[in-house]
């Protein structure tokens, strides 16, 4: 009897499958998944270094205290985690051990998007790789910042509340404006208007307002308004009333925006231009730098034309881009073969110059601009002019 017991309790073990073991205990750093926890963990910590090992992977033992290492650098940003289940495994088409991929929110498809490690089994490595596609994940949630084209006047100032004041105002970094502040009942403010009037259909950098100083006292008082009429301005950049320059030549338009000009700063990020009317509005001046930009770099470049617009603030240039291929009889009447590319236009003369370089730095778009000031650029014939796409296809 005591025999066929322990025959029955052999074959009972080797019945049972063997459960699998845990790499990292309840107390370990490092989060232990499966098939039942992967999906909703996933979703719940937006994102996840996730470690694919198997019971037999010697390797992933080895790797294991160094894993945690991982964990704890990383534990404020990221949640790390384990998993040992084939059913996983086959759905993310692992098929070596150990493993490692990022799990990032949710991908376009409602699923998270995920990065392969490749690397070597190195703590510092793997955080590394891990950080930097957090960092990535995170600035693709960010929207890319847009320069606003001045508000269509319509041939008349912009009336400004206070509440317009701080959203239109205060809060546009990019654009210069000229505010006249009036008192209804003030004579000399009655016979700057036709003229103010007149400025906004003319002003082409800057902004246009008119705020009534009777009823938003607390506004002109904040901005040293003590006799009417009272002209500032307000260049690009942060704005306020420590930042206003007080205007008190002749007031004829063409003369303020004259003083405008002279404050006037080309700042970043550089415009966009979609279509040949936007282009010939913004390269309306002596010379503009037109980039074509390839779509999954747009970030990234702008950042840096925008650092090249800080240093070269005081030139009249304007900075434009396009994405690459999406206006090819641009690229062909310019010869851009190649992305990204630089061109600098002038749009009067009909003439263009090339960036010869490569690579779009800082160094290399700055030695472009000095290039051009200097005279050192050649200068090409634009011989077909920039056409819009859509007037191409109607003449075909």
């Amino acid at each position: 009897m005591l025999k066929l017991l322990q025959f029955c309790l052999l074959a009972s073990a080797f019945s049972i499958p063997a459960a699998r073991s845990a790499l990292y205990g309840s107390s370990s750093p490092v989060i232990t998944l499966d098939d039942s926890s992967f999906d909703s963990s996933i979703r719940h910590f937006g994102v996840t270094l996730v470690e694919f090992y198997s019971d037999t992977c010697d390797s992933c033992t080895r790797f294991a205290k160094d894993f945690e290492a991982t964990a704890r650098a990383t534990m404020d940003v990221v949640k790390v985690c384990a998993v040992n289940d084939p059913s996983i495994a086959k759905r993310f088409n692992v098929t070596s051990f150990p493993t490692f991929k990022v799990f990032l929110g949710r991908g376009p498809s409602g699923q998270p998007d995920t990065a392969d490690y490749t690397g070597s089994l190195n703590v510092a490595d793997l955080v590394m790789f891990t950080m930097k596609n957090v960092n990535k994940h995170v600035k693709s949630k960010v929207p890319t910042p847009t320069r606003t084209d001045p508000p269509k006047s319509a041939g008349y100032p912009i009336t400004l509340s206070e509440s317009d004041f701080t959203n239109k105002v205060l809060n546009d970094t990019y654009n210069q404006w000229l505010i006249m502040f009036f008192a209804p009942w003030c004579g000399h403010c009655k016979a700057l208007h036709p003229e103010w009037n007149r400025m906004a259909t003319i002003a082409n950098r800057v902004n246009v307002g008119s705020v009534d100083a009777t009823i938003h006292s607390g506004l002109a008082q904040r901005y040293g308004v003590n006799g009417y009429p009272t002209i500032v301005l307000l260049p690009q950049g942060p704005k306020g009333p420590s930042k206003a320059i007080r205007y008190n030549g002749a007031r004829k338009a063409e003369e303020i925006l004259a003083f405008a000009k002279t404050h006037y700063r080309n700042m970043g990020p550089p415009v966009k231009v979609d279509s040949v009317s936007d282009l010939k509005q913004k390269c309306s001046g002596p010379l503009c730098l037109l980039f074509f930009l390839p779509q999954d770099s747009v970030d990234q470049h702008i950042s840096t034309i925008s650092q090249v617009m800080e240093k070269n603030s005081s030139l009249p240039f304007e900075f434009c881009y396009t994405l690459a291929g999406s206006h090819p009889q641009w690229e062909r009447a310019l010869g851009a073969f190649s992305f990204p590319s630089l061109f600098g236009l002038n749009l009067t003369k009909n003439v263009y110059s090339t960036m010869r370089k490569e690579k779009l730095t800082f160094d290399n778009i700055n030695t472009f601009v000095s290039e051009i000031l200097s005279g050192r650029a050649s200068a090409i014939r634009l011989v077909a002019s920039l056409e819009e796409e859509e007037t191409i296809r109607n003449e075909l």
